[in-house]
């Protein structure tokens, strides 16, 4: 979870999001729901969630919480305390682990998204979820075949405690992973993620160890 939100942060930062429309104050911003397939191994097929992050501007209360509802099913996610990252004019709130309940799936479509701040006032938005079906199923292997729009490949490098040292695409210099853990000596693992244009599915493919690459990059200073 911790190496997840790390690289959710990177998201939120570095993209633009939807545009939105509020009907009260606070004002809302835009909203963002990312289907995120988290990928173990090559073999079993991933773990499914969803990632929901309003942005509000700063002058708005601090978060309440945030009710998401999905508009044909009536599916409806509570969110008592979202998790808050801020920006230097502009606040996200939501969560990144919200889960269906055990034998469903999380549905496609729109959902309506209730942001109350502490002060009671409400802001109200849709965001629209949709993923290819294929990748409920699907392994490591097959995943970016089910993806039929274009994907960005990102690589996301943790310390052996999980903190994230580095997230942005592949540098050109980095034939091999060994030049990988050249550059950064203190990356432990490795995780290449599959992002769609528009944030909508992220897919995490399995992490990569380093350790073993290390003493290569060490002989090619010798």
């Amino acid at each position: 979870m911790k190496r997840f939100l790390a690289v959710v942060s990177v998201f939120l930062l570095a993209t633009l999001f939807f545009t939105a429309c509020s009907q009260s104050d606070p004002s809302v911003l835009s909203v963002t729901g990312s289907v995120v397939f988290d990928f173990a191994d090559d073999e079993s097929a991933p773990d499914t969630r969803l990632s929901l992050f309003v942005q509000t501007d700063t002058a708005s209360q601090r978060a309440d919480h945030i009710t998401a509802v999905h508009t044909e099913s009536g599916l409806t996610w509570q969110i008592p305390e979202p998790r808050l990252i801020a920006g230097s004019d502009k606040n996200w709130a939501g969560y990144t682990n919200l889960r269906p309940a055990p034998g469903d799936v999380i549905k496609n479509g729109s959902y309506s998204c209730l942001y109350v701040d502490a002060a009671g006032n409400e802001a109200s938005t849709v965001v629209t979820v949709a993923y290819p079906e294929e990748l409920l199923t699907a392994t490591a292997l097959t995943a970016r075949d089910c993806i039929k729009t274009a994907v960005t490949e990102y690589i996301a490098l943790y310390t052996e405690t999980d903190d994230l040292l580095f997230f942005n695409k592949r540098r050109s210099s980095w034939k091999s992973n060994a030049d990988i853990a050249k550059d950064y000596r203190n990356a432990y693992t490795m995780r290449r993620c599959l992002v769609t244009a528009n944030n909508g599915v992220v897919c995490l493919l399995p992490p990569e160890a380093l350790k073993e690459t290390k003493a290569a990059a060490a002989s090619a200073d010798e």
